[in-house]
């Protein structure tokens, strides 16, 4: 854009294209990385955008000046540093954005897989809690049969039934007590149907994180909640018929193992390929262009050895 014609070169609209396009591509890049906050993205997105656009109009203003041109050739050469500096500094974000787009259908697939463990986990522990009950129900059923007399000569009558003073009738609430709540299931189904949008993608892997996670998840609330049954209701005995003798072996422990969840860091340090960075490269590339096709300022005055003089101080 010269300064006698205000109007747009094709150079100059490309530019503007490629920065907007940058700049989505940056601030999507920032919310693959995150946690599915939006904030961050958008004003990222918009800094970047609007960072290297006034670096872009910078470089074109003092190629194209014609007044104190050596000052200008100065600030010309240091934003052009200092573009190409910060555009290696922030090529990251970018990189990681072409990453996973490259990549969703795999990165779909993961998400699906932790998301399936998840689900089987809790499918296990419902098919182990009924036959856990199922078992000590019956077990419970023909101890009882026995004559009073002859309960004492039984392991289970010494160590469970006679110290915990067993009221028969609480059983009937056992199945109610050690129910699971189906709202994370109903989760796993709803981010089941998500795996395909990309947009979704930081959501999945917060709730992945939550949900495995060794301390704060959803295995340890399992087993908290088991462990809570046991102390609170001595719910759930595992009792075995061994040599005429009823045995009382403990109580129901939920072993399932789940593995963490690998899915946010696959998207936060996803395998950089090397057209990533080409893409990344070219976009800068295309930016550039409206600078490089700039016509270069010519001073026109009067020449003293230690410089030009003429045209307006910067």
């Amino acid at each position: 854009m010269s300064d006698n014609n205000k109007s747009l070169s094709v150079a100059d609209l490309i530019a503007l294209l490629a920065l907007a396009g940058l700049g989505v591509i940056e601030g999507f890049g920032l919310y693959l990385g995150g946690d599915g906050d939006k904030t961050v993205p958008i004003f990222g997105g918009l800094a970047f955008s609007i960072g290297f656009g006034l670096l872009l109009w910078l470089c074109k203003k003092a190629k194209s000046t014609k007044n104190n041109p050596e000052t200008w050739r100065i600030v010309e050469i240091v934003c052009l540093v200092v573009y190409l500096v910060a555009g290696w500094f922030f090529r990251s974000e970018a990189m990681r954005f072409f990453a996973v787009w490259s990549n969703k259908t795999e990165l779909a697939n993961q998400a699906t897989e932790e998301l399936d463990n998840l689900e089987t986990m809790y499918n296990q522990y419902d098919i182990a809690r009924e036959e856990a009950l199922a078992n000590a129900i019956t077990m419970l059923e023909n101890f009882e049969k026995l004559e009073p007399k002859d309960r004492p000569k039984h392991d289970l009558y010494v160590k469970y039934y006679q110290p915990f003073n067993f009221d028969r009738s609480v059983t009937a609430e056992w199945d109610n007590i050690t129910q699971l709540d189906d709202d994370l299931l109903d989760v796993v189904k709803e981010r089941k149907s998500e795996v395909k949008s990309l947009a979704k993608f930081p959501k999945i892997a917060l709730f992945l994180k939550e949900a495995t996670d060794f301390n704060y998840g959803e295995k340890e609330k399992l087993q908290d909640k088991i462990s809570n049954y046991t102390t609170e209701h001595h719910i759930i005995p595992r009792i075995s018929y061994e040599n005429n003798q009823y045995v009382f072996n403990g109580y129901f422990q939920f072993d399932h193992y789940l593995p963490s969840s690998s899915f946010m860091d696959a998207l936060k340090y996803p395998t950089m390929a090397s057209n990533s960075l080409i893409l990344y490269i070219l976009g800068h590339i295309l930016i550039l262009l409206s600078y490089l096709v700039t016509e270069r300022g010519r001073f026109v005055g009067i020449k003293k050895k230690k410089g030009n003089i003429g045209g307006l101080p910067l």
